[in-house]
């Protein structure tokens, strides 16, 4: 167990404090989500992918992430059964930066579990590529954001898979439910935020 994960920064607290859902027995046993996934389940018995989901309540969770605009990629275990991982939380937030301003807070750890799920839900070893995580109020207004974002509260995020069709990609963070989901097939991403469930 890594022993930092003992001592959260408060604003990390908060956020396991105010989001429901966040421990990881309850996170997958709520998850109806799986089973109804028709490009998973044509793949794989239902009853074979319970067992493997349940099995994993009990393994680290771990993300793979690479951001395009820095070329930095992370292999991390933000939690394991015992609790969060302080060390990979951070190594998180950090590549989920503003680039542009170097700068950086605490995600929403909805937004991780959610992505953590989404790469459950795909079954592919391959890293999810961040193409716009944080956003500071003066990068939202550069590149002519309209309105307040999700971007700059650390609840939203931007995404590709290689090898994975945008649509694809699309119709999995749809099945996450954790909120909004954006389809942008000419830029090629996809948006996912914590805000109310909502499509466009």
């Amino acid at each position: 167990m890594d022993d930092q994960s003992l001592n959260l920064a408060p604003e990390r607290l908060q956020h396991l404090v105010d989001e429901a859902g966040i421990k990881r027995r309850d996170f997958i046993k709520n998850s109806g989500l799986i089973l109804g996934s028709a490009f998973i389940a044509s793949a794989m018995a239902p009853n074979i992918l319970l067992a493997k989901l349940q099995h994993r309540d009990s393994i680290d969770k771990k993300l793979k992430l690479y951001n395009r605009h820095t070329g930095e990629s992370l292999d991390v275990v933000f939690c394991t059964p015992e609790g969060y991982c302080t060390k990979g939380l951070d190594a998180i937030d950090k590549l989920m930066r503003d680039h542009r301003r170097n700068i950086k807070v605490p995600m929403d750890i909805k937004l991780i579990e959610g992505l953590y799920k989404l790469s459950l839900l795909l079954g592919r070893n391959l890293p999810i590529e961040v193409v716009c995580g944080f956003r500071t109020y003066f990068t939202n207004k550069q590149i002519r954001a309209v309105g307040e974002s999700y971007h700059m509260k650390g609840q939203a995020v931007d995404i590709r898979i290689q090898g994975i069709q945008t649509a694809h990609l699309q119709k999995a963070a749809k099945l996450v439910k954790i909120g909004g989901v954006g389809y942008y097939p000419r830029a090629k991403f996809v948006h996912m935020d914590t805000g109310d469930i909502r499509f466009w």
